[in-house]
């Protein structure tokens, strides 16, 4: 039996207690020229951020693009809430999960609800979310991108949907990065860049089938489904 989740159930979500847990990257909250911000990995890789893009409001093509969800949503690593925001203002039920007690702040700010709290702890309504975002290289959270699709599954509901966003270009890396804002520079944590091959060898044995690719301007999303 799916229990459907109502907009008051995931209102209620809005007040949970917050837990110190490891902070998320990057720390956009109070950084005034973002322009520069990068993570670097110990092998001297630079991975840019388009910080600019993530502190902003959905881009007309992204709007289009959430507009084909319907919800309960739940967004990984929702950051400032941008998407969890747009669909709440939509009055699709959407929840942000974030690690950053910076960026939850920012993201409720932004009218977006949120929980300051791991992916990896137990989540509000476990087993019951009808689509999960993994936007903006999301994917790489926690450096195990394996680890991160087997316990998304659990967290989603029989047929549920996961968009995972790939590099358009470049092959699958696992890192340990550093985020470098200008001079500043912050604790080593581990990360990984996803492709589009890379996803595909992943999902095989999984539990996931990919049912869709979707290109939101220069950036490409995998829809993935939930196998019984």
């Amino acid at each position: 039996m799916i229990v459907a989740i109502s907009p008051a159930e995931v209102s209620k979500t809005s007040t949970a207690t917050n837990r110190c847990v490891q902070q998320r990257l990057p720390r956009v909250a109070g950084v005034r020229d973002t322009s520069d911000t990068v993570l670097v990995s110990e092998c001297g890789l630079t991975l840019p951020l388009d910080v600019d893009r993530f502190c902003s409001p959905p881009t007309r093509p992204e709007r289009r693009f959430l507009r084909k969800l319907h919800g309960p949503v739940l967004d990984v690593g929702c950051g400032p809430g941008r998407a969890a925001a747009y669909l709440r203002g939509r009055h699709v039920p959407a929840l942000g999960v974030d690690s950053s007690e910076g960026l939850v702040h920012l993201a409720r700010t932004n009218g977006a609800l949120c929980v300051h709290q791991s992916v990896f702890d137990p989540v509000p309504f476990e087993g019951r979310w009808h689509e999960i975002l993994l936007l903006d290289g999301n994917i790489g959270i926690g450096g195990d991108p394996e680890r991160l699709l087997e316990r998304l599954r659990g967290v989603a509901r029989p047929n549920g949907r996961l968009f995972v966003e790939v590099a358009p270009i470049g092959p699958t890396r696992r890192l340990t990065v550093r985020e470098h804002v200008g001079s500043d520079v912050g604790e080593p944590f581990p990360w990984a860049v996803v492709s589009m091959r890379g996803l595909d060898e992943m999902i095989a044995g999984s539990g996931w089938r990919c049912e869709e690719v979707h290109r939101v301007e220069d950036r490409l999303i995998v829809q993935l489904e939930r196998m019984m």
